[in-house]
């Protein structure tokens, strides 16, 4: 085996690392660490975190269902990752349980703990913030990783089934790509964009649906 050696903050201790092509993503006591370039630079996104500095030690990062969560286990609260921001949500393990580790296996979520075995969640961490399949509003979010290189996932939610496109423009409003272009059903939707034949720069996605429409930007770093 041979080391690899990124430019990270210190001190710096792991909880969870995700690799995909040339992004990085960390769980660490410095918070969720995303990189874009193989690791050559990192942005830490820790806003909506409660507590003082010191209380990064205690949280354990993981991914389920294409969301990130942050459980502090000192305080037993559980967080979610929504654009840059994390938010806390009404679910978690049991306070007496000393959890080591998260992992998920076949869409259900495992928890690791030390001497009370390995426990399975029951319910669906993605639901704990109301029903998935019954969205309260028409909505976009921010595409992640942002930046990106190549592909990133769009999250979306439509309030009514209907004819629906997705649409990537450049800056200067050029349709670029079409992700989507016909009949969905009222719910949460996720697509990826693969952006590998695109040059680098600022890109737009545009929803449309039901006469709805939103915009957000997005970056390709190559």
């Amino acid at each position: 085996m041979a080391k690899i050696v990124f430019n990270l903050p210190q001190p710096l201790y792991f909880s969870s690392i995700e690799v995909n092509n040339d992004s990085i993503v960390i769980g660490s006591n410095q918070g969720l660490l995303v990189s874009t370039d193989k690791g050559l630079s990192w942005l830490a996104i820790n806003h909506g975190f409660e507590g003082p500095a010191f209380q990064s030690f205690y949280r354990k990062f993981f991914r389920y269902n294409d969301s990130h969560f942050a459980y502090d286990y000192s305080l037993n609260t559980m967080y979610k990752l929504s654009d840059t921001t994390w938010s806390l949500v009404e679910f978690g393990p049991p306070a007496e349980l000393q959890v080591v580790s998260f992992a998920q296996a076949d869409d259900q979520l495992y928890i690791g703990t030390i001497d009370r075995g390995i426990w399975k969640y029951i319910d669906n961490p993605s639901d704990v913030e109301g029903d998935q399949n019954i969205p309260s509003t028409f909505n976009l979010e921010q595409n992640f990783p942002n930046p990106f290189n190549p592909s990133t996932t769009i999250n979306f939610s439509l309030l009514k089934d209907g004819f629906t496109t997705l649409r990537i423009y450049n800056i200067l409003g050029e349709l670029k790509a079409e992700l989507v272009n016909g009949d969905l059903p009222a719910g949460n939707h996720s697509i990826n964009f693969d952006a590998s034949k695109f040059g680098s720069g600022i890109y737009l996605y545009t929803l449309t649906s039901n006469g709805n429409s939103i915009t957000k930007k997005m970056t390709l770093l190559k």
